[in-house]
Protein backbone atom coordinates (compact mmCIF):
# COMPACT_ATOMS: atom_id res chain seq x y z
CA UNK A 1 0.00 0.00 0.00
CA UNK A 2 3.01 2.30 -0.12
CA UNK A 3 2.04 3.65 -3.54
CA UNK A 4 -1.43 4.48 -2.19
CA UNK A 5 0.19 6.42 0.65
CA UNK A 6 2.37 8.29 -1.82
CA UNK A 7 -0.34 9.25 -4.27
CA UNK A 8 -2.90 10.28 -1.67
CA UNK A 9 -0.52 12.87 -0.21
CA UNK A 10 -1.56 15.42 -2.82
CA UNK A 11 -0.66 19.07 -3.14
CA UNK A 12 -3.80 21.09 -3.85
CA UNK A 13 -3.49 24.64 -5.15
CA UNK A 14 -6.71 26.60 -5.42
CA UNK A 15 -7.54 30.06 -6.68
CA UNK A 16 -6.44 32.79 -4.29
CA UNK A 17 -4.85 30.49 -1.71
CA UNK A 18 -1.47 29.19 -0.72
CA UNK A 19 -0.25 25.66 -1.24
CA UNK A 20 -1.49 23.29 1.46
CA UNK A 21 -0.98 19.62 2.13
CA UNK A 22 -4.04 17.39 2.28
CA UNK A 23 -5.02 13.74 1.77
CA UNK A 24 -8.06 14.41 -0.40
CA UNK A 25 -9.86 17.36 -2.01
CA UNK A 26 -12.43 17.27 0.77
CA UNK A 27 -9.78 18.57 3.19
CA UNK A 28 -9.35 21.81 1.23
CA UNK A 29 -11.59 24.73 2.18
CA UNK A 30 -12.90 26.42 -0.97
CA UNK A 31 -14.77 29.65 -1.47
CA UNK A 32 -17.70 29.73 -3.88
CA UNK A 33 -15.52 30.77 -6.84
CA UNK A 34 -12.75 28.25 -6.29
CA UNK A 35 -12.29 24.93 -8.06
CA UNK A 36 -9.92 21.99 -7.80
CA UNK A 37 -9.20 19.80 -10.78
CA UNK A 38 -8.63 16.25 -9.47
CA UNK A 39 -5.99 15.06 -11.88
CA UNK A 40 -2.86 13.08 -11.13
CA UNK A 41 0.37 13.42 -13.12
CA UNK A 42 2.20 10.14 -12.64
CA UNK A 43 5.36 8.57 -13.99
CA UNK A 44 5.12 5.45 -16.11
CA UNK A 45 6.57 2.06 -15.34
CA UNK A 46 5.23 -0.63 -12.99
CA UNK A 47 5.28 1.62 -9.92
CA UNK A 48 3.69 4.54 -11.76
CA UNK A 49 0.98 2.27 -13.17
CA UNK A 50 0.19 0.94 -9.70
CA UNK A 51 -0.05 4.46 -8.38
CA UNK A 52 -2.39 5.41 -11.24
CA UNK A 53 -4.68 2.49 -10.44
CA UNK A 54 -5.00 3.58 -6.81
CA UNK A 55 -5.63 7.15 -7.98
CA UNK A 56 -8.44 6.08 -10.31
CA UNK A 57 -10.08 4.13 -7.47
CA UNK A 58 -10.09 7.41 -5.49
CA UNK A 59 -11.99 9.05 -8.39
CA UNK A 60 -8.94 11.03 -9.41
CA UNK A 61 -8.29 11.10 -13.15
CA UNK A 62 -4.75 9.87 -13.73
CA UNK A 63 -2.47 10.84 -16.59
CA UNK A 64 0.57 8.59 -16.91
CA UNK A 65 3.64 9.96 -18.70
CA UNK A 66 7.32 9.13 -18.87
CA UNK A 67 10.43 11.29 -18.30
CA UNK A 68 11.46 14.68 -19.62
CA UNK A 69 9.69 18.00 -19.37
CA UNK A 70 5.91 17.82 -19.26
CA UNK A 71 4.41 18.98 -22.55
CA UNK A 72 7.46 17.91 -24.54
CA UNK A 73 7.68 15.02 -27.02
CA UNK A 74 7.60 11.72 -25.15
CA UNK A 75 7.78 8.18 -26.45
CA UNK A 76 5.45 6.04 -24.37
CA UNK A 77 3.91 2.66 -25.12
CA UNK A 78 0.21 2.48 -24.35
CA UNK A 79 -0.41 -0.77 -22.43
CA UNK A 80 -2.78 -3.30 -23.93
CA UNK A 81 -6.23 -3.38 -22.36
CA UNK A 82 -8.72 -0.91 -20.92
CA UNK A 83 -7.78 1.10 -17.87
CA UNK A 84 -10.81 3.04 -16.59
CA UNK A 85 -9.94 6.49 -15.24
CA UNK A 86 -6.40 6.36 -16.61
CA UNK A 87 -5.04 8.12 -19.68
CA UNK A 88 -1.66 7.22 -21.15
CA UNK A 89 -0.28 10.35 -22.75
CA UNK A 90 2.77 11.39 -24.66
CA UNK A 91 3.86 14.97 -24.26
CA UNK A 92 1.87 16.25 -27.22
CA UNK A 93 -1.33 14.76 -25.77
CA UNK A 94 -0.89 16.14 -22.27
CA UNK A 95 -2.13 19.66 -23.00
CA UNK A 96 -5.47 18.58 -24.55
CA UNK A 97 -6.12 16.34 -21.55
CA UNK A 98 -5.44 19.17 -19.12
CA UNK A 99 -7.73 21.48 -21.10
CA UNK A 100 -10.47 18.87 -21.13
CA UNK A 101 -10.23 18.43 -17.38
CA UNK A 102 -10.16 22.21 -16.83
CA UNK A 103 -13.37 22.61 -18.82
CA UNK A 104 -15.04 19.74 -16.94
CA UNK A 105 -14.24 20.93 -13.44
CA UNK A 106 -14.34 24.73 -13.80
CA UNK A 107 -17.24 25.24 -16.17
CA UNK A 108 -15.05 27.36 -18.43
CA UNK A 109 -14.78 26.25 -22.03
CA UNK A 110 -11.04 25.77 -22.37
CA UNK A 111 -8.83 26.01 -25.39
CA UNK A 112 -5.13 26.55 -25.76
CA UNK A 113 -5.80 30.16 -26.71
CA UNK A 114 -7.76 30.77 -23.49
CA UNK A 115 -6.04 28.66 -20.84
CA UNK A 116 -2.38 27.92 -20.56
CA UNK A 117 -0.48 25.76 -18.12
CA UNK A 118 2.38 27.56 -16.37
CA UNK A 119 5.03 24.83 -16.28
CA UNK A 120 7.44 27.09 -14.33
CA UNK A 121 5.43 26.61 -11.15
CA UNK A 122 4.58 23.53 -9.12
CA UNK A 123 1.75 22.61 -8.78
CA UNK A 124 0.85 23.70 -12.30
CA UNK A 125 -1.40 26.76 -12.40
CA UNK A 126 -4.12 27.19 -15.01
CA UNK A 127 -4.65 30.78 -16.09
CA UNK A 128 -7.45 32.38 -18.11
CA UNK A 129 -6.29 34.61 -20.96
CA UNK A 130 -7.02 37.81 -19.06
CA UNK A 131 -4.67 36.74 -16.28
CA UNK A 132 -7.27 35.42 -13.80
CA UNK A 133 -6.47 32.10 -12.18
CA UNK A 134 -9.48 29.81 -12.45
CA UNK A 135 -8.12 26.67 -10.92
CA UNK A 136 -5.19 24.34 -10.62
CA UNK A 137 -4.14 20.75 -10.72
CA UNK A 138 -4.07 18.64 -7.62
CA UNK A 139 -0.68 17.11 -8.35
CA UNK A 140 0.13 13.69 -6.99
CA UNK A 141 3.81 12.90 -6.68
CA UNK A 142 4.65 9.28 -7.45
CA UNK A 143 7.69 7.28 -8.47
CA UNK A 144 9.09 8.57 -11.72
CA UNK A 145 7.99 12.19 -11.35
CA UNK A 146 10.08 15.16 -10.31
CA UNK A 147 8.48 18.48 -9.32
CA UNK A 148 10.21 21.55 -10.70
CA UNK A 149 12.29 23.40 -8.15
CA UNK A 150 11.94 27.04 -7.23
CA UNK A 151 13.70 29.71 -9.23
CA UNK A 152 17.42 29.40 -8.57
CA UNK A 153 18.07 33.18 -8.38
CA UNK A 154 15.35 33.52 -5.73
CA UNK A 155 11.69 34.33 -5.16
CA UNK A 156 10.60 37.33 -7.23
CA UNK A 157 8.65 38.82 -4.32
CA UNK A 158 11.74 38.84 -2.10
CA UNK A 159 13.96 40.22 -4.83
CA UNK A 160 11.51 43.06 -5.48
CA UNK A 161 11.28 43.78 -1.74
CA UNK A 162 15.07 43.92 -1.44
CA UNK A 163 15.31 46.25 -4.43
CA UNK A 164 12.87 48.63 -2.73
CA UNK A 165 14.72 48.31 0.57
CA UNK A 166 18.09 49.11 -1.03
CA UNK A 167 16.72 52.33 -2.48
CA UNK A 168 16.79 53.73 1.06
CA UNK A 169 20.58 53.23 0.89
CA UNK A 170 20.77 54.95 -2.51
CA UNK A 171 21.27 51.64 -4.32
CA UNK A 172 19.14 51.28 -7.45
CA UNK A 173 19.30 47.92 -9.19
CA UNK A 174 17.26 45.73 -11.54
CA UNK A 175 16.24 42.06 -10.99
CA UNK A 176 19.17 40.98 -13.15
CA UNK A 177 21.54 42.50 -10.57
CA UNK A 178 20.44 40.43 -7.57
CA UNK A 179 20.51 36.80 -6.48
CA UNK A 180 19.20 35.33 -3.22
CA UNK A 181 21.76 33.31 -1.27
CA UNK A 182 21.47 30.88 1.60
CA UNK A 183 23.24 33.24 4.03
CA UNK A 184 26.07 35.73 3.61
CA UNK A 185 28.58 32.89 3.97
CA UNK A 186 27.05 31.26 0.90
CA UNK A 187 27.46 34.58 -0.91
CA UNK A 188 31.16 34.61 -0.06
CA UNK A 189 31.53 31.01 -1.16
CA UNK A 190 30.05 31.90 -4.54
CA UNK A 191 32.58 34.72 -4.94
CA UNK A 192 35.46 32.34 -4.24
CA UNK A 193 34.15 29.66 -6.59
CA UNK A 194 33.60 32.09 -9.43
CA UNK A 195 36.75 34.20 -9.31
CA UNK A 196 39.49 32.00 -7.89
CA UNK A 197 41.85 29.39 -9.21
CA UNK A 198 44.54 27.88 -6.96
CA UNK A 199 47.16 30.45 -5.87
CA UNK A 200 45.19 33.41 -7.19
CA UNK A 201 45.68 36.68 -5.28
CA UNK A 202 43.10 38.50 -3.13
CA UNK A 203 43.60 41.92 -1.51
CA UNK A 204 42.40 42.07 2.12
CA UNK A 205 42.68 43.97 5.38
CA UNK A 206 44.42 42.49 8.41
CA UNK A 207 42.58 41.25 10.33
CA UNK A 208 39.57 40.28 8.23
CA UNK A 209 36.42 38.18 8.54
CA UNK A 210 37.36 34.56 9.29
CA UNK A 211 34.38 33.22 7.33
CA UNK A 212 35.64 34.96 4.20
CA UNK A 213 39.09 33.44 4.68
CA UNK A 214 37.51 30.00 5.07
CA UNK A 215 35.55 30.46 1.82
CA UNK A 216 38.52 31.76 -0.16
CA UNK A 217 41.03 29.27 1.19
CA UNK A 218 38.79 26.48 -0.09
CA UNK A 219 40.05 27.70 -3.47
CA UNK A 220 43.69 27.77 -2.24
CA UNK A 221 43.93 31.56 -2.44
CA UNK A 222 46.95 33.74 -1.63
CA UNK A 223 46.84 37.27 -0.27
CA UNK A 224 47.99 40.84 -0.41
CA UNK A 225 47.21 41.70 3.22
CA UNK A 226 47.77 45.08 4.87
CA UNK A 227 47.15 46.06 8.49
CA UNK A 228 43.90 47.95 8.89
CA UNK A 229 44.27 51.50 10.20
CA UNK A 230 42.05 53.52 12.54
CA UNK A 231 40.12 54.93 9.58
CA UNK A 232 40.10 51.72 7.56
CA UNK A 233 42.11 50.06 4.81
CA UNK A 234 45.73 50.96 4.11
CA UNK A 235 44.87 51.85 0.51
CA UNK A 236 48.33 53.21 -0.36
CA UNK A 237 49.99 50.07 0.95
CA UNK A 238 47.53 47.93 -1.03
CA UNK A 239 48.30 49.83 -4.25
CA UNK A 240 52.04 49.39 -3.83
CA UNK A 241 51.61 45.64 -3.39
CA UNK A 242 49.16 45.41 -6.30
CA UNK A 243 51.67 47.10 -8.63
CA UNK A 244 54.40 44.73 -7.47
CA UNK A 245 52.28 41.66 -8.18
CA UNK A 246 51.09 42.97 -11.56
CA UNK A 247 54.75 43.50 -12.50
CA UNK A 248 55.28 39.82 -11.70
CA UNK A 249 52.34 38.86 -13.91
CA UNK A 250 49.91 38.12 -11.05
CA UNK A 251 47.02 40.56 -11.07
CA UNK A 252 44.76 40.17 -8.00
CA UNK A 253 41.31 38.74 -8.65
CA UNK A 254 39.43 41.03 -6.25
CA UNK A 255 39.64 43.31 -3.20
CA UNK A 256 37.61 42.19 -0.18
CA UNK A 257 36.53 44.63 2.55
CA UNK A 258 33.92 44.98 5.32
CA UNK A 259 33.53 48.79 5.35
CA UNK A 260 31.06 49.19 8.21
CA UNK A 261 32.05 48.09 11.74
CA UNK A 262 34.33 45.40 10.39
CA UNK A 263 34.16 41.88 11.70
CA UNK A 264 36.37 41.39 13.69
CA UNK A 265 37.90 44.80 14.43
CA UNK A 266 34.77 46.97 14.56
CA UNK A 267 36.61 49.62 12.48
CA UNK A 268 34.67 51.67 9.91
CA UNK A 269 36.30 52.70 6.64
CA UNK A 270 36.18 56.48 6.20
CA UNK A 271 34.47 58.10 3.21
CA UNK A 272 37.85 59.23 1.89
CA UNK A 273 39.16 55.67 1.93
CA UNK A 274 35.94 54.25 0.43
CA UNK A 275 36.45 56.55 -2.53
CA UNK A 276 40.15 55.61 -2.65
CA UNK A 277 39.30 51.89 -2.68
CA UNK A 278 36.82 52.43 -5.50
CA UNK A 279 39.42 54.41 -7.41
CA UNK A 280 41.91 51.59 -6.87
CA UNK A 281 39.40 49.08 -8.23
CA UNK A 282 38.77 51.16 -11.35
CA UNK A 283 42.43 52.01 -11.97
CA UNK A 284 43.58 48.40 -12.05
CA UNK A 285 40.36 46.73 -13.20
CA UNK A 286 40.06 44.69 -10.01
CA UNK A 287 36.53 43.97 -8.71
CA UNK A 288 35.78 45.13 -5.17
CA UNK A 289 33.75 42.80 -2.93
CA UNK A 290 31.89 44.79 -0.26
CA UNK A 291 30.60 42.68 2.65
CA UNK A 292 27.74 44.50 4.41
CA UNK A 293 26.16 42.28 7.07
CA UNK A 294 24.87 45.00 9.45
CA UNK A 295 25.23 48.51 7.98
CA UNK A 296 22.01 49.48 9.72
CA UNK A 297 23.45 48.96 13.21
CA UNK A 298 25.16 52.35 13.65
CA UNK A 299 25.15 53.70 17.20
CA UNK A 300 27.04 56.98 16.74
CA UNK A 301 28.75 59.02 14.05
CA UNK A 302 27.52 59.86 10.57
CA UNK A 303 26.02 57.36 8.16
CA UNK A 304 28.46 56.72 5.30
CA UNK A 305 27.49 55.68 1.76
CA UNK A 306 28.20 52.13 0.71
CA UNK A 307 30.95 51.64 -1.84
CA UNK A 308 28.34 50.02 -4.09
CA UNK A 309 26.27 53.21 -4.11
CA UNK A 310 29.39 55.32 -4.75
CA UNK A 311 30.11 53.19 -7.83
CA UNK A 312 26.72 54.19 -9.31
CA UNK A 313 26.15 50.82 -11.03
CA UNK A 314 29.35 51.03 -13.08
CA UNK A 315 30.01 47.36 -12.40
CA UNK A 316 33.11 47.59 -10.21
CA UNK A 317 31.52 46.41 -6.93
CA UNK A 318 29.86 43.20 -5.76
CA UNK A 319 27.75 43.51 -2.62
CA UNK A 320 27.31 40.71 -0.07
CA UNK A 321 24.34 40.98 2.31
CA UNK A 322 22.59 38.81 4.89
CA UNK A 323 19.43 38.84 6.98
CA UNK A 324 21.21 36.97 9.78
CA UNK A 325 22.36 40.09 11.63
CA UNK A 326 19.30 42.28 11.07
CA UNK A 327 16.48 39.73 11.40
CA UNK A 328 17.46 36.31 12.78
CA UNK A 329 20.76 34.37 12.82
CA UNK A 330 19.05 31.10 11.91
CA UNK A 331 17.13 32.44 8.92
CA UNK A 332 20.04 31.62 6.55
CA UNK A 333 18.99 34.00 3.79
CA UNK A 334 21.12 36.67 2.16
CA UNK A 335 21.66 38.21 -1.25
CA UNK A 336 24.44 39.19 -3.61
CA UNK A 337 24.19 42.23 -5.88
CA UNK A 338 26.41 43.19 -8.79
CA UNK A 339 26.81 43.28 -12.57
CA UNK A 340 24.41 41.07 -14.50
CA UNK A 341 27.14 38.87 -15.98
CA UNK A 342 28.51 38.15 -12.49
CA UNK A 343 25.09 37.48 -10.93
CA UNK A 344 24.20 35.18 -13.83
CA UNK A 345 27.33 33.11 -13.21
CA UNK A 346 26.57 33.03 -9.47
CA UNK A 347 23.21 31.48 -10.40
CA UNK A 348 24.88 28.71 -12.39
CA UNK A 349 27.15 27.90 -9.44
CA UNK A 350 24.26 28.02 -6.97
CA UNK A 351 22.28 25.65 -9.17
CA UNK A 352 25.18 23.19 -9.09
CA UNK A 353 25.89 23.28 -5.35
CA UNK A 354 22.71 23.98 -3.32
CA UNK A 355 20.12 24.64 -6.06
CA UNK A 356 17.62 26.67 -4.03
CA UNK A 357 17.25 28.80 -0.94
CA UNK A 358 14.28 27.49 1.13
CA UNK A 359 11.09 29.25 0.04
CA UNK A 360 9.65 29.51 3.55
CA UNK A 361 12.74 31.39 4.74
CA UNK A 362 12.55 33.68 1.72
CA UNK A 363 8.87 34.38 2.39
CA UNK A 364 9.66 35.28 6.01
CA UNK A 365 12.24 37.80 4.79
CA UNK A 366 9.74 39.20 2.30
CA UNK A 367 7.20 39.71 5.06
CA UNK A 368 9.89 41.31 7.23
CA UNK A 369 10.71 43.88 4.54
CA UNK A 370 7.14 44.55 3.44
CA UNK A 371 5.06 44.33 6.58
CA UNK A 372 7.37 45.16 9.47
CA UNK A 373 8.10 48.67 10.69
CA UNK A 374 11.79 48.60 9.79
CA UNK A 375 12.54 52.03 11.18
CA UNK A 376 11.13 51.06 14.58
CA UNK A 377 12.89 47.68 14.40
CA UNK A 378 16.33 49.17 13.78
CA UNK A 379 15.74 51.90 16.34
CA UNK A 380 15.05 49.23 18.99
CA UNK A 381 18.07 47.18 17.89
CA UNK A 382 20.37 50.22 17.95
CA UNK A 383 19.15 51.23 21.40
CA UNK A 384 19.55 47.67 22.70
CA UNK A 385 23.04 46.99 21.30
CA UNK A 386 24.48 50.46 21.91
CA UNK A 387 23.77 50.18 25.63
CA UNK A 388 25.63 46.88 25.73
CA UNK A 389 28.59 48.31 23.85
CA UNK A 390 28.79 51.23 26.29
CA UNK A 391 28.70 48.83 29.24
CA UNK A 392 31.50 46.83 27.64
CA UNK A 393 33.70 49.85 26.99
CA UNK A 394 33.19 51.13 30.54
CA UNK A 395 34.04 47.70 31.94
CA UNK A 396 37.22 47.59 29.83
CA UNK A 397 38.34 50.98 31.16
CA UNK A 398 37.72 49.83 34.72
CA UNK A 399 39.40 46.43 34.49
CA UNK A 400 42.28 47.03 32.06
CA UNK A 401 44.46 49.92 33.27
CA UNK A 402 47.06 51.23 30.82
CA UNK A 403 49.95 49.52 32.57
CA UNK A 404 48.53 46.14 31.47
CA UNK A 405 49.43 47.01 27.86
CA UNK A 406 46.01 46.09 26.51
CA UNK A 407 44.40 48.05 23.64
CA UNK A 408 40.91 47.84 22.17
CA UNK A 409 38.86 49.44 19.42
CA UNK A 410 35.90 51.75 19.97
CA UNK A 411 33.31 50.76 17.30
CA UNK A 412 30.68 53.15 15.98
CA UNK A 413 28.31 50.23 15.44
CA UNK A 414 28.09 46.53 14.67
CA UNK A 415 28.49 43.63 17.08
CA UNK A 416 32.24 43.22 17.70
CA UNK A 417 35.33 44.90 19.06
CA UNK A 418 38.99 43.96 18.85
CA UNK A 419 41.43 43.56 21.72
CA UNK A 420 45.22 43.53 21.37
CA UNK A 421 47.36 42.24 24.24
CA UNK A 422 51.16 42.30 24.70
CA UNK A 423 53.03 40.19 22.13
CA UNK A 424 54.23 37.64 24.69
CA UNK A 425 50.64 36.55 25.31
CA UNK A 426 49.25 33.84 23.05
CA UNK A 427 45.45 34.25 23.02
CA UNK A 428 44.99 30.74 21.64
CA UNK A 429 46.53 29.45 24.88
CA UNK A 430 44.78 32.12 26.96
CA UNK A 431 41.44 30.96 25.55
CA UNK A 432 41.57 27.67 27.46
CA UNK A 433 42.46 29.44 30.68
CA UNK A 434 39.50 31.75 30.14
CA UNK A 435 37.15 28.80 29.54
CA UNK A 436 38.11 27.47 32.96
CA UNK A 437 36.72 30.75 34.36
CA UNK A 438 33.62 30.39 32.13
CA UNK A 439 34.41 33.36 29.94
CA UNK A 440 35.09 33.07 26.22
CA UNK A 441 36.39 35.03 23.23
CA UNK A 442 37.56 34.19 19.72
CA UNK A 443 41.37 34.00 19.45
CA UNK A 444 42.53 36.51 16.87
CA UNK A 445 44.67 34.18 14.75
CA UNK A 446 41.58 32.83 12.94
CA UNK A 447 41.14 36.27 11.34
CA UNK A 448 44.53 36.12 9.61
CA UNK A 449 45.69 34.00 6.66
CA UNK A 450 48.33 31.48 7.63
CA UNK A 451 51.31 33.44 6.30
CA UNK A 452 50.27 36.57 8.23
CA UNK A 453 49.06 34.99 11.47
CA UNK A 454 49.57 36.71 14.82
CA UNK A 455 48.63 35.38 18.26
CA UNK A 456 48.16 38.35 20.57
CA UNK A 457 44.66 39.49 19.59
CA UNK A 458 41.07 38.47 20.26
CA UNK A 459 37.56 39.30 19.08
CA UNK A 460 34.81 40.06 21.55
CA UNK A 461 31.09 39.90 20.84
CA UNK A 462 28.94 42.05 23.12
CA UNK A 463 25.48 41.51 21.61
CA UNK A 464 24.37 38.35 23.43
CA UNK A 465 25.29 38.62 27.16
CA UNK A 466 23.30 40.71 29.61
CA UNK A 467 24.79 43.91 31.01
CA UNK A 468 25.56 42.10 34.28
CA UNK A 469 27.27 39.27 32.39
CA UNK A 470 29.30 41.79 30.39
CA UNK A 471 30.65 43.45 33.52
CA UNK A 472 31.43 40.12 35.18
CA UNK A 473 32.89 38.64 31.98
CA UNK A 474 35.31 41.54 31.50
CA UNK A 475 36.35 41.29 35.15
CA UNK A 476 37.10 37.58 34.74
CA UNK A 477 38.97 38.17 31.49
CA UNK A 478 41.20 40.71 33.23
CA UNK A 479 41.84 38.26 36.05
CA UNK A 480 42.74 35.44 33.63
CA UNK A 481 45.14 37.71 31.76
CA UNK A 482 46.90 38.78 34.95
CA UNK A 483 47.31 35.17 36.08
CA UNK A 484 48.62 34.15 32.62
CA UNK A 485 51.20 36.97 32.61
CA UNK A 486 52.33 36.13 36.14
CA UNK A 487 52.83 32.49 35.24
CA UNK A 488 54.81 33.46 32.12
CA UNK A 489 57.27 35.47 34.23
CA UNK A 490 58.09 32.50 36.42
Amino acid sequence: MEFYRVITMALFLVVGSNVCLAKSPEHVQLSSNQKIIPIAIIGSGPSGLSAAMFASQDKVHAVVFQGGQLGGPLNIRTPVGNWPGITFASGDRLMPILLQQATKYTGVVASESVIKVDFSRWPFILNVGDGRQIGALSVIIATGTQPRHLNIPGEKELMQSIMEYLKTDNIHIEPENIMITTSGQHGLDLVGRLFLEPRDIIVIDLPTFGGALAAFEMEDAEYIAKDIEEDGSDVKGMETEIENFITKGKKPKFIYVVPDFQNPSGITISLEKRLALLSLSKKYGIPLVEDSPYRELRYRGSHLPSIYSLDKNQGNVIGIYTFSKILCPGIRVGFNIGPHEVINKFSFIKGANILNTPKLNQDICTAFLREYDLDAHFKRAINYYSKKLNFFLEAMEENFPKDMGVEWTNPEGGLFLWIKVPEEINTSELFYKAIEEKVAFVPGDVFYPGAFRTYNTMRINFSYPTEEQIVEGVRRLSSVLKKYKAKKKK
